[in-house]
């Protein structure tokens, strides 16, 4: 089984969270997982993400069992 590598983001609102993880995907020459854990039912850095980086996929919560 292959190891992943997990990294745990965590901070106040408006500190640069999504820009720090928009930039490390986009440096990663590896797929890369988002998951948010706080998104609830207002998924806005999910979205952004999503739309900013090429090739993210975006786990559902819901899917979180799968693992």
């Amino acid at each position: 089984m292959p190891s992943l590598n997990i990294t745990l983001v965590s901070g106040p609102p408006g500190v640069g969270k999504t820009t720090w993880i928009r930039q490390q995907v986009n440096s990663a020459a590896e797929t890369a997982v988002y998951l948010n854990l706080g998104a609830e039912n207002i998924p806005i850095d999910t979205t952004y993400l999503a739309t900013e980086v090429a090739g993210l996929t975006v786990l559902p919560v819901e899917q979180l069992t799968d693992f």
